[in-house]
């Protein structure tokens, strides 16, 4: 199999370019910084006006990992939002469908509005924030292309690079206070989730809509509280701080972000794995680490 992977930059993109190639698949990956184009590295960026353009290679798949993801980063420059989430996948996608390509395009539970649990997947859209306003609207141009598109939303993805989670077992294993908000809630999946399902759906010739979840809803302080169990430390240094006295708009904070993954399940026999279980999974070594230096009594 040839495939592209569109934002090889990225922390799933860069993880879905290793692994296909550890597979034996022909793998060509995307990158917006020049410095970076090299061998089956191609320079594509998706906010520039002549996108539809610029030369692609002939593939079997394509994967659109790019996107500008922070709430706040589409909030306040949607234009530019709107190009790269929107306008720029859906014109390359166009052409490599024509070409002969599937194309799979990631995406996210903030389609919804974030007011019930297990969201299926056949639920009509309803964001409540521009980044999933731009989310759904690039899900509906890649519908239009046909049984040659999938599209896979994911819930919050879980890695080591997070420095949000990282920084809390550093600052727990040296006995320092964290803050972490009670009001935001997450259910959390691990890049090993989203690796498998998009091995899945590029073996399953079925277009359509696909959901990677997490089986509960967590808040923030929960999960910092259960790093503070996992690495031996006083709960009283984790603080329960709320998103809404933080400044973040209400639109923002969810309260439900889980997905029904049934199809995924049908499909793979996966099952959407417990919070407690994932942050195990992506910070167990992490948390080891931090235990075998910590000065924690």
């Amino acid at each position: 199999m040839k495939a592209i992977v569109i934002g090889s930059d990225g922390v799933v993109g860069g993880a879905l370019t290793q692994a296909l190639a550890d597979d034996g698949h022909v793998v060509y990956g995307t990158t917006r910084r020049p410095g970076r184009v090299g061998e089956n590295r191609l320079f594509l960026d998706l906010a520039a006006a002549d996108i539809g353009h610029v030369a692609l290679p002939d593939v079997d798949i394509a994967f659109f990992c790019a996107a500008v993801v922070g709430f706040a980063d589409c909030r306040k420059n949607p234009r530019l939002a709107r190009q790269v989430n929107v306008v720029g996948p859906v014109v390359a996608a166009r052409r490599l469908v024509m070409r002969g390509a599937r194309v799979v395009l990631l995406s996210t539970s903030a389609v919804y509005d974030w007011s019930v649990p297990h969201a299926r997947a056949d639920r009509v859209p309803c964001p409540v924030t521009k980044y999933g306003e731009l989310a759904a609207e690039a899900e509906r141009g890649f519908a239009d292309l046909g049984s040659g598109a999938s599209i896979l939303r994911l819930t919050k993805l879980l890695a080591v690079s997070s420095k949000l989670f990282s920084g809390w077992i550093a600052g727990l294993s040296r006995r320092r206070e964290i803050a972490a908000f009670s009001d935001l809630h997450i259910s959390p999946v691990s890049i090993n989730d989203a690796l498998n399902a998009l091995r899945a759906i590029a073996a399953n010739p079925a277009g359509g809509i696909y959901q990677v979840s997490g089986a509960d809803d967590i808040n923030y302080y929960d999960a910092a509280s259960y790093l503070a169990s996992r690495l031996g430390a006083n709960g009283k240094l984790v603080l329960d701080r709320r998103a809404a006295d933080a400044g973040i708009p209400r639109e923002e904070i969810p309260r439900f972000t889980s997905l029904d993954a049934s199809r995924l399940t049908n499909i793979t026999g996966w099952s959407p794995p417990h919070a407690h279980d994932v942050i195990d999974e992506v910070y167990g070594p992490m948390i080891k680490t931090a235990q075998a230096r910590s000065v924690l009594p």
